[in-house]
Order: C-alpha cells, then structure tokens, then sequence
C-alpha cells in the first residue's frame, strides 16, 4: 500500500454511534462508568487515552511500519501513561 493511501485510511473507522465515516473530535474528559464503577470500554480519561488519540497512533504505527506508538498531549513523557 502507498504511503497516501495509509495515511487516509489508517487509524480511520466507521463510527458506530453515527455512522460518521469521519471521527467526531472527542471533547470529553471522562467517559460513561458502568453501575459498578467501571469503564465499560478502554478510555477514562481524555487526557490520558481518547478515541482520537488512539486513531492517531494507529495511524502513525502505520506509516512508520511499526508495532506501536504512544502519542503525548504535551512534550513530556510520563512512564505511567497507558501504553498497549
């Protein structure tokens, strides 16, 4: 696959709540908990770990031929980020 092609389609899904073929930026700072006090999917908080960040990295591991990648909202890394 060309590199064009990979950086359109990468990281990009169908979003299942609106069928939007384009991801709605995520403005949330915390996510939805389940009765019993967790998370029913993998984000808890935006700044941490969002849905558009998550589509990022996916897209740079592509471009990059890559196994993984950690995007940061700021220039500091910090060891306790969730990695996958």
């Amino acid at each position: 696959m060309r590199l064009e092609t990979k950086a359109i389609h990468s990281g990009r899904s169908i979003d299942k709540s609106t069928s939007s073929v384009t991801m709605p930026i995520h403005l949330s700072t915390t996510f939805e908990r389940a009765q019993d006090g967790s998370y029913q999917n993998e984000f808890v908080y935006s700044r941490e770990n969002n849905p558009n960040r998550r589509a990022l990295e996916d897209c740079l591991t592509s471009l990059e031929d890559g196994h993984d990648c950690v995007a940061f909202a700021s220039g500091m890394a910090d060891r306790r980020s969730s990695c996958r």
